[in-house]
């Protein structure tokens, strides 16, 4: 059982059901000792070590799977535009938090008979407040690629907007992908699951 997030902990078990720090390494497959750093290494934890470092400590964390989740999804002749949002299961526990590594791609191919401008538009949301965007419209073929990390808490709200057009002419073509690359956990337990990446396409690639 995880130890609580506030109040009292002790090394040993003077403090109470589940706030011996002791009691929760065991648990966790770790050996027994009287010494805070002792138990602090054998927990996976490093230096400098302290009490305070145990707070929500799970000795058997269950895993939160962290994947992408459609929620709207408004495609066009010629524009496109897909909105996705973080999904966790379980539901994460309480001051439980990892980061985030995403990798995000736009492509845009404009109509070489008929020109015009091809379009393409990646964005990060959290909590409402975007924290990262990039648009590129132009009537020149032009590829970009980015790299955006971020921590994420257990209960942020972190959701994706991808759009592609190609100005409706036949020849062009625009695509805007971003994939959760990777995840790094921070408190807790997470793993990166599918489906992880969105891609918005407008248009036919010429050949």
């Amino acid at each position: 059982m995880a130890i609580p997030v506030s109040g009292s902990l002790s090394i040993k078990g003077t403090a109470g059901t589940c706030r011996s720090i002791c009691q929760a390494v065991v648990d966790g497959g770790g050996g027994a000792s009287g010494s805070l750093s002792t138990l602090s290494v054998n927990a996976g934890k490093s230096a400098p070590h302290c009490i305070r470092e145990f707070y929500g400590y799970d000795p058997n964390p269950t895993t939160t799977c962290i994947c992408f989740c459609t929620i709207a999804s408004n495609p066009g002749p010629s524009t496109s535009c897909c909105n996705s949002c973080l999904k966790r299961t379980p539901t994460a526990s309480v001051g439980n938090c990892f980061n985030a590594n995403f990798c995000l791609y736009i492509n845009v191919v404009p109509d070489s008979e008929f020109g015009g401008t091809a379009m393409g538009c990646v964005r990060l949301i959290c909590n409402a407040i975007t924290v990262f965007s990039c648009q590129i419209a132009c009537t020149t073929n032009q590829s970009w690629v980015c790299a955006y990390s971020r921590n994420v808490d257990y209960n942020d709200t972190f959701c994706m907007i991808t759009c592609a057009s190609d100005c409706g002419f036949l020849g062009g073509f625009a695509s805007a992908r971003i994939c959760l690359c990777s995840i790094t956990t921070i408190s807790g337990s997470y793993a990166r699951c599918t489906p992880n990446c969105q891609l918005t396409t407008a248009g036919v690639l010429p050949h």
